[in-house]
């Protein structure tokens, strides 16, 4: 086990831009430094160019324009968040959350012109395809950790991550408990940077809003699936579709849940198993108390289609006061302790069978909910938070 301990940092507009902006040109490695095969991305498209680029016209403008603004504003906006602060909360949450705002909006922007840079030096002949991806996977990478890093220190998160059952890295499955949206740079962080995993993600589709999510999602091996129930075989087949040409050292990451906890969300779906009939899930779901019920679509399709990749589950505990964007501006996040638990199953260790599979991946479910009750009590009920995925 280890800990990342991160302080506060000077919240001024010119410090959050030159930081960020000194980092441009440098994309951190990662930690395992083996060499990696030719990224491919095998994904067949599930929207037409058209499409794909009627969205981006309104989304890359979008950002750009809110950027400027951001920038531009800064010099009245960052005192009014201050005032604010002083007069109803001394955590500083406005001040914090714009200055976070604003790193990632300018993390948007860099990476907004860094991908249109990439696809130009590959389409005018100085890349071939397979360095155009690499040069795609580590934009990703350095956008990943810089929103990471710039998080923990304005928010002044402690980072403690239990890796003492994760063994050595290998070609993984890997499903994370999802209570808020920072939380979707868990795995990143314990298994990518750390590790060397590289994760192909299962993203939901609500995040096609964000420009570089956008780009570099359809770039590399991933997917994007909607939130909802209508069209389900269609969408865990996309799923399980991100087992093809798995690489020894990537993975694939699903939040099983398929939203962010929330107890109302939790009744919601316990009611939907009682209704259906699906007594015996109920009854094991029903003992769950910090999250929610697994849909089990997705994750037994991976399953039960795996090429030989170990199944890895991560729980955290220290996010859910900060499950949604009020609960963050209401100071939720400073401050907190996020502990990470990740261990990895081998793969002959996984049960073969649908039932038994089933059972099984329930019984890894409950370890991720009792390590979240070990850690904290399920916190009293707040506005239900907005889908991110």
């Amino acid at each position: 086990m280890y800990a990342i301990a991160s302080a506060p940092a000077n919240n001024t507009t010119t410090h959050v831009i030159a930081t960020t902006l000194r980092h441009v040109l440098f994309v951190p490695p990662l930690m395992c430094t083996q060499p990696e095969p030719p990224l491919q991305n095998p994904r067949p498209r599930h929207e037409s160019h058209v499409s794909t680029w009627l969205r981006r016209a309104v989304t890359i403008p979008a950002v750009t324009l809110a950027w400027a603004l951001a920038v531009l504003t800064a010099p009245l906006t960052f005192p009014l968040a201050a005032l604010a602060d002083v007069l109803s909360n001394w955590k500083f949450p406005f001040v914090r959350t714009l200055a976070m705002l604003l790193v990632y909006l300018t993390a948007e922007v860099i990476g907004i012109g860094r991908s249109f840079t990439t696809w130009l030096r590959w389409k005018t002949g100085h890349r071939d395809h397979a360095t155009f991806l690499e040069d795609t996977y580590r934009l990703q990478h350095w956008w990943a950790m810089t929103l990471y890093r710039w998080a923990a220190r304005l928010y002044s998160l402690r980072i403690e991550i239990d890796e003492s059952r994760l063994g050595e890295p290998r070609q993984s499955i890997v499903f994370v408990r999802h209570v808020c949206i920072f939380d979707n740079l868990v795995p990143y962080l314990t298994l990518t940077h750390n590790h060397g995993i590289r994760m192909r993600w299962a993203i939901n589709s609500y995040l096609l809003r964000d420009p570089c999510l956008d780009i570099a999602g359809h770039r590399l091996p991933n997917t994007f699936v909607r939130n909802d129930r209508t069209d389900g075989a269609a969408q865990a087949a996309r799923v399980t579709g991100l087992l093809d040409g798995l690489g020894a050292r990537e993975g694939v990451q699903l939040f099983p849940e398929g939203a962010l906890f929330h107890p109302a969300r939790r009744e919601r779906a316990l009611a939907r198993l009682r209704e259906g009939g699906k007594h015996l899930l109920y009854e094991r779901a029903r003992q769950l108390r910090g999250t929610l019920p697994p849909r089990l679509g997705g994750a037994l399709g991976l399953l039960e289609n795996n090429p030989g990749a170990d199944a890895v589950f991560i729980s955290h505990t220290g996010l859910e006061a900060a499950g949604s964007y009020r609960a963050i501006l209401r100071g939720g996040l400073v401050g907190q302790h996020l502990r990470i638990r990740a261990w990895r199953i081998p793969y002959d260790d996984i049960p073969r069978g649908h039932d038994a599979l089933a059972s099984w991946f329930l019984d890894q479910w409950e370890e991720i909910d009792r390590f979240v009750q070990e850690q904290v009590e399920t916190p009293a009920a707040a506005p239900e938070p907005v889908t991110t995925g």
